[in-house]
């Protein structure tokens, strides 16, 4: 587990199905190897509603097979601003992989496994923006809407690359509803 036992923990097996939820934005996880699966809040659970010193996305979830294969999930969902989901996702790959920044935040620290988390370099990291509204902005605004998000998607892109995660930003938005396989 790359997180201590915690209240954050939202549940800790083998289910074949998660379902992530919040306001307009949902997305479903098939688990059809049956994997071991863990589903951390980490906005208003590792992290507390009130900590703002920190963009975090919200919830991580970690997928084990055979105690040697694992798949972490990175998930925001939003319900329209793309822009700063992506802000939220590049600072989470920070805390992760950056102890400068993630010792920052002393709620993160307390609940990191340590010991787990010198073991994530090189681990399948798959980002997810889950929508409601992935594609909308009205005309006026287009241009400058598209510049804002070029600029936070070449943000994520440079995070990414410095950790060596694969980022395809036509994976990572995803409208509200889809499911995928892990």
């Amino acid at each position: 587990m790359i997180f201590k036992q915690g209240d954050y923990v939202l549940f800790n097996d083998k289910r074949s199905k998660i379902s992530i939820k919040e306001n307009d934005s949902y997305i479903e996880l098939i688990n059809a190897k049956r994997m071991h699966v863990i589903h951390y809040l980490l906005d208003k659970g590792i992290i507390p509603e009130n900590d703002s010193s920190v963009q975090k996305c919200d919830s991580i979830v970690e997928c084990i097979d055979n105690e040697v294969d694992r798949i972490i999930y990175a998930i925001e969902l939003k319900g329209g601003d793309v822009n700063h989901a992506l802000e939220q996702l590049a600072s989470t790959i920070r805390l992760l992989f950056e102890l400068d920044y993630r010792s920052r935040n002393k709620h993160f620290m307390k609940a990191c496994n340590t010991e787990d988390f010198s073991k994530l370099k090189g681990e399948v990291i798959r980002l997810r923006v889950v929508s409601s509204k992935p594609g909308k902005s009205k005309i006026r605004k287009q241009s400058a809407t598209h510049s804002i998000k070029y600029t936070k998607e070449t943000m994520l892109r440079q995070v990414c690359q410095r950790h060596h995660i694969n980022c395809n930003i036509d994976n990572i938005i995803i409208k509200s509803g889809s499911s995928e396989n892990i």
